[in-house]
């Protein structure tokens, strides 16, 4: 069991890396958060607030849109 809290913490901290770098990228471009979420349509845009605290995760089906 020690080993698989190792390994949720891992990816919660690779989360939160993540979402640090996906805002320090949508700030650079100068974009709020609700105009990133219109680019790339999702409806929600607090959606993204929870992506870049590392408390949601990208759709897979939304990679490719996400990274342009």
């Amino acid at each position: 069991m020690a080993g698989n809290k190792s390994l949720n913490y891992e990816a919660l901290e690779l989360r939160r890396r993540g979402g640090r770098w996906l805002k320090a990228l949508r700030e650079s471009a100068g974009l709020s958060q609700r105009d990133f979420a219109r680019l790339i349509d999702i409806e929600y845009y607090t959606f993204i607030s929870q992506i870049e605290i590392g408390r949601g995760r990208i759709p897979t089906e939304k990679y490719a849109v996400w990274a342009k």
